[in-house]
């Protein structure tokens, strides 16, 4: 089945000269959304071809908001190793993009736009029904097929990197994803780790 991940981006930046040896300082957290990345694509020797990730980048005031989209029926050269996957996300925000939302393309299976997290994750919701990973959600494993988006085309989970959603953010998700909110488990655990469990939930249903 497939399925896609949205990740908020608080901190991380958008100036593709941060260096790819301090990707949890100088680049701003970018360590934990490439973590996020290369667990929601990668699989032992290989990717998943079933599975697209959107990360969505604040920005700042020199340069405007970034949405980094992975499709991995077509990604190319992306390892299970921090530094490859952030070489990509480099190489995706060096290109000249106008704000217009349109995603441009930056290297096989990589596109980027200029475009906020509230846009974003409507446009996320235009390929099928949006979860929303939270913890005060419905338990993953009890969740119905329906909450989860398994009927209605291929389910969309958004989640946030090291820091919560501020409330708006929360609410922006909140409404695309129709009230479906799910959690993973009694404890705030690692965004890789959540979507690690998603796929474990999802493969095992859909066999």
């Amino acid at each position: 089945m497939r399925r896609r991940f949205l990740v908020l981006g608080h901190d991380a930046t958008v100036d593709p000269s941060f260096s790819l040896g301090d990707l949890a300082g100088g680049a701003g957290r970018m360590d934990v959304l490439v973590r996020v990345l290369t667990n929601a694509l990668c699989v032992s020797h290989g990717v998943r071809t079933d599975t697209e990730v959107w990360l969505a980048l604040v920005g700042d005031d020199e340069r405007g908001p970034r949405t980094v989209r992975f499709d991995g029926a077509s990604v190319r050269n992306l390892n299970p190793d921090e530094r490859s996957a952030a070489a990509l996300v480099k190489k995706a925000l060096a290109v000249d993009v106008v704000p217009n939302g349109v995603f441009e393309p930056a290297h096989p299976g990589v596109s980027v736009a200029e475009m906020p997290y509230s846009e974003a994750v409507v446009r996320f919701s235009e390929a099928g029904p949006v979860v929303l990973l939270d913890r005060e959600g419905e338990d993953l494993r009890a969740a119905a097929d329906e909450t989860l988006g398994m009927t209605g085309g291929a389910p969309g989970f958004v989640l946030s990197d090291h820091r919560p959603l501020a409330q708006e953010e929360h609410d922006d998700a909140f409404r695309v994803a129709e009230g479906r909110r799910v959690s993973v488990g009694p404890e705030w655990l690692q965004g890789h780790q959540v979507v690690t469990l998603v796929h474990d939930e999802l493969d095992r249903r859909g066999r």
